[in-house]
């Protein structure tokens, strides 16, 4: 039998105030006022709320240019549903393991990748652990290949002076709520300081290109999620601490051997049995996914890694007043 869940007062104060400023204000254009508030919000130029994180990268496809049978570099830890978007557009991904010691990028496992052609990587920043991609940044673009880079985990609003974004032609940012610190229920968003490929990624999200230039295809975020981006993300800045002060919270709470306080919105951990309850993240695995389990010897650092790391949302512990 289906348990019904019902709404909690704070859920229904939530869907009373966005309701009310769509009610106010009938006129706005939600989506574009959420793309571009976000952008704002990380320090970026640009940015393009869709329908969900894998239309996120299949609107990026379109806008980059990618063709079927075009090789692209991906992190053995790029989000899953980023993954089933290169899938279904053809794309034939060469997974990089990360560090044997942490979830880092491997640098040189990149370069010598992609010595091969490649068009695009897709790498990530898996729990906000922050790195430095500028010498990653100068190997692909040596080879004419461009950075795409998922910072759903350390969206925060020093996002944009970090050296991280800045470095990537463009940012995938994941809505999905639970996955991420701010979620309009399901979503994603591109962000970039490029103002020409986000215009070709504009063109290309409007169903039956509007815009006149790109092919496209329906992938526009709804107003009323929008709506309720705009409302989370005004809440949101003042609703993120430092993670350092989470850190030291959560070890007064009692946990232990702390690997490192991530940059952003996520610690990383080695055990939480001092935390009970609280909600545990695992890292996804790519890789291991059914349509490319194959590539899976390509990443065994990872699968080695994962079994000993876990992590804790920081948004998630903000609202247990840690």
């Amino acid at each position: 039998m289906l348990k019904r869940l019902s709404p909690t007062e704070a859920d229904m104060l939530e869907l009373d105030a966005v309701l009310d400023a769509a009610g106010r204000h009938h006129s706005t254009n939600y989506p574009a006022e959420f793309g571009a508030a976000l952008a704002a919000a990380v320090g970026l130029g640009h940015g393009l709320a869709v329908s969900s994180d894998s239309a996120a990268v299949s609107t990026l496809i379109g806008a980059m240019g990618l063709q079927p049978g075009d090789r692209v570099l991906v992190a053995a830890h790029l989000r899953p549903r980023f993954v089933f978007a290169l899938l279904f557009g053809g794309l034939v991904p060469v997974f990089v393991d990360c560090l044997h010691h942490d979830l880092a990028l491997d640098v040189e496992a990149i370069a010598a990748a992609v010595t091969t052609p490649m068009r695009a990587a897709f790498l990530a920043a898996p729990w906000g652990v922050a790195q430095d991609i500028k010498v990653i940044r100068a190997s692909l673009s040596a080879h004419g290949c461009r950075l795409v880079l998922d910072v759903t985990d350390c969206l925060s609003a020093g996002l944009g002076k970090s050296g991280m974004a800045a470095q990537a032609d463009a940012v995938l940012v994941s809505l999905t709520e639970g996955d991420s610190p701010l979620s309009t229920g399901e979503g994603g968003a591109l962000l970039s300081d490029d103002a020409a490929l986000m215009a070709a990624a504009l063109s290309y999200q409007r169903f039956a290109d509007l815009a006149g230039e790109l092919p496209g295809i329906n992938q526009k975020i709804s107003a009323m999620q929008a709506a309720l981006g705009l409302h989370r993300l005004g809440k949101w800045p003042s609703g993120l601490r430092d993670p350092g002060i989470q850190g030291a919270n959560l070890r007064a709470m009692g946990a232990t051997d702390l690997q490192e306080t991530a940059y952003g919105t996520f610690l990383v951990c080695r055990h939480m049995d001092a935390l009970p309850g609280t909600v545990i993240k695992r890292l996804p695995r790519s890789h291991g996914l059914g349509a490319v389990a194959g590539l899976a010897p390509s990443c065994p650092r990872l699968d080695n890694l994962a079994s000993s790391l876990c992590a804790v949302p920081l948004f998630l512990a903000e609202t247990r007043n840690v």
